[in-house]
């Protein structure tokens, strides 16, 4: 049996979670399944874990070389669509061009419901919000990436119950990095990714502004874009500016970030699954996690829960995290064990029974 894998993801993203889950997935599929993946230009860091490793043309110090990616890649997704020579197609996005193309099945992923939100308030267009709709409801198999995602789905679009799986995404402890690097703050809190809208990093920063007014040696570090200018002056008139960092990390230096860290905290109001979480566990990090959406559902008993809204609620979470080991050491103790329940393996193989069965319902 074989799958298609279209480029779209590959195109647009260097790092991100959804082209790292399609690598991770490709890599696991049951020996059983075969599957063509027709991206041709990118420079996204996943695809080199590839096995075998695709080569893959680099246009990156090329003026406008992402129209480039999009150009060259688009050109094989239709190549692919047209030659029909697979069972099932699962696109690496919502974007809807291989309706023309495709004689066969799909498989969609739904990583969050986050686009309905995105759309009420001029985020998205309504006409691309309608895209992601009619992807989502043609599919003949759907993935959720947690039950929090499929009750979201559910309950916001017209969807037969028994066409939405629940695959969780796997995990893959990799070596951690124990050297520290020099820059780090001898004690620090960890941020990861974006801090924009529903990560709710201005309510968390409310939190450690408050812990770091009492704790002249606690720091803060982020990773992701770079502070805007609304950002820094958010933080200078917190008198702050010396005692949070930003670093842009690639992602095999992020173990050292959580291995070295005081706490790591995520405060988000939504998320489709939460891979930090799973990061922060496997390098013993202890967590401070909001317990809105599929947080609590992913991270179970392996952390510290508090309200997203709360920052007096977020400060004592945090507080017992990095001041008390009898709270810490329990808790990632239970990380450890509730890591066990993630497993790459796993993701291929319920995914692959996924297509199995959609094949199986024609």
């Amino acid at each position: 049996m074989k799958v298609l894998y279209d480029s779209t993801t590959f195109s647009s993203q260097v790092f991100g979670g959804i082209s790292h889950y399609f690598v991770e997935l490709m890599n696991h599929l049951p020996h059983n399944w075969q599957y063509d993946l027709t991206v041709k230009a990118s420079e996204n860091e996943y695809l080199p874990l590839l096995r075998p490793r695709p080569r893959v043309l680099s246009l990156r110090h090329v003026p406008e070389h992402k129209k480039l990616y999009n150009f060259i890649n688009r050109f094989a997704d239709r190549a692919a669509l047209k030659a029909d020579a697979f069972d099932i197609f699962h696109p690496t996005d919502y974007r809807d061009y291989f309706f023309r193309y495709l004689k066969r099945p799909y498989v969609i992923t739904v990583h969050d419901m986050q686009f309905l939100d995105y759309v009420d308030r001029g985020i998205f267009s309504p006409e691309y919000g309608e895209v992601i709709k009619r992807v989502i409801l043609n599919a003949r198999g759907i993935i959720a990436i947690s039950n929090t995602t499929r009750e979201n789905l559910l309950n916001s679009l017209d969807v037969n119950p028994d066409r939405v799986s629940v695959v969780y995404h796997g995990f893959q402890a990799e070596p951690i990095v124990s050297t520290r690097a020099r820059w780090l703050p001898s004690k620090y809190i960890l941020y990861v990714g974006q801090r924009s809208d529903y990560k709710n990093f201005s309510t968390f920063f409310e939190a450690f502004k408050r812990m770091a007014h009492k704790d002249p040696d606690l720091n803060l570090v982020c990773t992701g874009k770079p502070f805007t200018p609304a950002e820094k002056d958010t933080i200078a008139r917190a008198g702050l500016m010396s005692r949070v960092h930003h670093r842009l990390v690639r992602q095999h230096d992020m173990h050292m970030l959580y291995a070295h860290a005081a706490c790591f905290v995520f405060p988000s109001r939504m998320e489709g699954f939460g891979m930090p979480v799973l990061e922060a566990y496997a390098a013993g990090c202890p967590v401070a996690l909001s317990n809105a959406s599929c947080l609590p559902e992913i991270g179970g008993n392996g952390a510290l829960y508090f309200h997203p809204g709360d920052p007096d609620q977020m400060v004592r979470t945090i507080t017992a995290l990095v001041y008390d080991p009898s709270v810490n050491i329990p808790i990632r103790q239970e990380a450890r064990r509730r890591l066990r329940q993630f497993s790459w393996e796993k993701c291929g193989r319920e995914t692959a029974q996924v297509y199995e069965k959609t094949l199986g319902s024609l």
